[in-house]
């Protein structure tokens, strides 16, 4: 039973906590962020809501959303943008969801209907750049972003992106 043991307790620490500090990015092999040729010079000024999005036949054109960003997509130039006037978690008065960017109290299907996947490329390809940390962006962060529309089969919305402010 010891000799059991043995190699268990030796993966412990490897499996614990530590007191050490985390690598710098550099080390972890972080992506870089997004280049500053993707950050807005012009302002959300007409920028439309995502439900908004659907509401007319954009599908093709340059448009300029405003929502709130939801999650990343890890190892991508690309986030989920959610409709503004939905609420997420934390502005529900004594929510104490954890995780309030995923707006869990909102009903799934109008989360569906007010949610445009965003991305920024590189060429014809999805760019590598992390978009988090931009500027300050954030999950919940308030952005506005400008680019092409998409609409699948599925009526998913996708906006290619070519820039992306604070509101």
């Amino acid at each position: 039973m010891r000799l059991l043991l043995l190699p268990v307790l030796l993966l412990v620490p490897a499996f614990g906590c530590s007191d050490a500090p985390a690598p710098p990015d550099s080390e972890k092999g972080a992506s870089p962020t997004l280049p500053e040729s993707f950050w807005a010079t012009e302002t959300a000024e007409g920028a439309l809501d995502v439900l908004a999005l659907r509401e007319e036949d954009l599908a093709g054109r340059t448009v300029t959303v405003r929502g709130t960003v939801k999650d990343f997509v890890e190892g991508l130039s690309a986030f989920v943008l959610v409709e503004d006037s939905f609420l997420s978690c934390d502005e529900r008065p004594g929510d104490t969801c954890k995780t309030p960017w995923d707006y869990c109290c909102t009903d799934p299907e109008e989360l569906a209907r007010g949610t445009t996947f965003v991305e920024f490329r590189e060429g014809d390809e999805p760019g590598a750049w992390a978009v988090e940390g931009f500027h300050g962006i954030e999950r919940l962060s308030e952005v506005f972003v400008s680019g092409t529309l998409a609409i699948d089969d599925a009526d998913n919305l996708r906006l290619v992106a070519t820039s992306i402010g604070l509101q």
